[in-house]
């Protein structure tokens, strides 16, 4: 899904529903977008669809990306890491 400000794309994400979980991926935004609640807009809509398919949500990130303390304030936690990716969930 693309982000559009005033008819202009500042960003994207993508969702994928699974019978088990749903999966957060290829979230990107502008950096001069970034910092402005865009973020947490796109993740309350998340965690409504979460809750109304009743599934819990798993998303990955770059280690080092500062996106990762946006995660953990809505509740993600981190499951596993590895040299380049962070693993999350919330259920």
């Amino acid at each position: 899904m693309l982000i559009c400000i005033d008819g202009i794309a500042v960003g994207s994400y993508k969702i994928e529903i699974n019978a088990d979980h749903i999966h957060f991926c290829r979230f990107f935004l502008l950096p001069e977008h970034q910092g402005q609640g865009i973020g947490s807009k796109v993740l309350k809509r998340l965690i409504t669809l979460a809750k109304d398919q009743q599934l819990p949500c798993k998303l990955s990130h770059l280690q080092g990306n500062r996106v990762g303390g946006l995660y953990a304030r809505f509740g993600f936690v981190i499951d596993d890491s590895d040299s380049q990716f962070v693993y999350m969930s919330r259920q």
